[in-house]
């Protein structure tokens, strides 16, 4: 991943983490803040359950591995890994220092895991026509939004 392209999913997680922590957003992020919010109720039962057992890095590395198991990778499946991390930041909003590390493990693990399939479906600019499309389609409201994504 090209380290433009890493400054830019930093940039999305650190919106995503503000989102979910209910502090102001770009305008530019509010489409994929508006996806992670129709996912994470899915996520927050998980998050609730795990989040006490295992450190932060580690339950980040185990999820996105079993998301990308199969080796399938899609903008879908990357909208559904940041909610994951909506509803870790919404569980730890009273702990700066924890949502500081919760960035860097997030952009890390991205970048690592699907940074070379962003690079080659146009880096963040494919995610922007991703969603373009799908409002076009008018696709955000109800649950065959969600079963589109995956």
């Amino acid at each position: 991943m090209t380290s433009y392209q890493m400054d830019e999913t930093r940039t999305l997680v650190n919106q995503t983490i503000r989102w979910a922590c209910n502090q102001p957003i770009h305008n530019e992020h509010f489409a994929l803040s508006k996806l992670t919010d129709a996912i994470k109720e899915m996520h927050d039962l998980l998050i609730d359950s795990q989040v006490p057992k295992l450190p932060v890095n580690h339950m980040l590395q185990k999820i996105i591995n079993g998301v990308f198991s199969d080796q399938v990778v899609n903008w879908g499946r990357i909208i559904a890994v940041f909610s994951l991390c909506a509803s870790m930041a919404n569980y730890y909003k009273d702990k700066p220092d924890i949502l500081c590390k919760l960035e860097e493990y997030f952009t890390t693990a991205i970048s690592n895991r699907v940074g070379h399939w962003i690079d080659s479906h146009d880096g963040w600019n494919g995610f922007k026509t991703f969603i373009n499309r799908a409002e076009r389609k008018n696709i955000f409201p109800g649950l065959n939004f969600l079963f589109w994504l995956l």
